[in-house]
């Protein structure tokens, strides 16, 4: 395994995966895994809008020495952030 996946597990979450996992690809450059439909817990248990975003894999060699840059760290994190407010029309749109 190696890259950036994003799962959901509502039908109507798919735009708030494909919203982040498009913007921490293009903030950093990691291979694209896609997204994914998985119910893990934290995804299926919730009343809200829920995506779990795994930015990169330890077990991977490459993902692994990337993870040790704080630069990098940076740019998943800004991703993720930019994904949100694609999806919810930006910081201050009402929820």
């Amino acid at each position: 395994l190696n890259g950036t996946t994003t799962y959901y597990w509502r039908p109507a979450d798919k735009t708030f995966a494909q919203a982040v996992q498009n913007s921490v690809v293009l903030a950093d450059g990691i291979a694209d895994d896609g997204v994914k439909r998985n119910d893990f817990y934290v995804v299926k248990h919730t009343d809200m809008p829920a995506v779990l975003v795994e930015t990169a894999f330890l077990s991977n060699s490459a993902d692994a020495e990337q993870l040790t840059r704080p630069a990098f760290l940076d740019k998943l994190a800004q991703g993720i952030a930019n994904g949100i407010m694609e999806f919810t029309g930006g910081p201050n749109a009402p929820l």
